[in-house]
């Protein structure tokens, strides 16, 4: 804008906006690669955010959001998981240096469906576990709506994922008030972010050779959607 606005006086017409949605779609990736389709929209919702905010601050006299283009294309169409996959998943976990914290993670991802964020944000005391059925709750802080607007709810754990939980809770020991998954810098526990959550499932889909199948985390909320939907239409009566 800088280059091109004293050309125009400053004037920022629709179709300049239209011309930076065409613009996107030629950006390559350090690997030479498009930019994805999630990534130009997201670039083009903040464009049309900025806007909005421009105009309910009074930097702009009228609202430009409604001029923002759509991206172009759509989300890459990838099956879910299935249930011999993500059990290969789970093996190829046990060959990093910290086999027992992957396990649970990768169990707590596919398990609950909870996003990585959530799974980072989550306390020691932010589970609550019963002995009587050997399940349990977690208290997670996700993303805000306007159905719930404190991103706020209880996200139910199944037995077999709270076997890998004791597992580790036995082996790791974390306090309550301290992050459920931590890592050790000194004396100090820090917490494991979403990222490094990231790096440790890309690490097990590398090993498990699923790395073209999977990208990330987000990927096991969808097996675990896929996974729900199916158990519910086999035992609807």
């Amino acid at each position: 804008w800088a280059a091109t606005g004293p050309g125009q006086d400053w004037e920022l017409r629709r179709r300049d906006l239209q011309s930076f949605g065409r613009w996107l779609e030629t950006v390559q990736q350090a690997t030479g690669a498009p930019l994805a389709y999630n990534t130009r929209r997201d670039v083009l919702r903040r464009l049309q955010q900025m806007l909005r905010w421009a105009f309910t601050t009074d930097r702009l006299p009228m609202d430009l959001s409604k001029w923002a283009p759509k991206a172009q294309g759509g989300q890459p169409k990838r099956p879910a998981l299935t249930l011999a996959e993500l059990a290969r998943l789970l093996d190829a976990s046990s060959l990093g240096a910290h086999p027992v914290r992957d396990r649970a993670i990768l169990t707590m991802l596919i398990g609950s469906g909870m996003r990585r964020a959530e799974l980072s944000g989550l306390n020691a005391d932010d589970v609550t576990l019963s002995a009587a059925t050997g399940t349990g709750l977690a208290v997670v802080h996700g993303k805000r709506t306007t159905a719930n607007p404190t991103g706020e709810r209880t996200i139910a754990i199944d037995a077999p994922t709270i076997a890998f939980l004791l597992a580790y809770l036995r082996l790791f020991n974390p306090h309550p008030g301290e992050p459920l998954f931590y890592w050790v810098h000194g004396a100090e526990r820090r917490r494991l972010g979403p990222n490094a959550i990231y790096r440790i499932v890309r690490r097990a889909a590398r090993r498990a050779e699923l790395a073209d199948r999977m990208k990330g985390p987000h990927d096991l909320r969808r097996a675990f959607a896929t996974l729900m939907v199916r158990y519910i239409a086999e035992h609807d009566t």
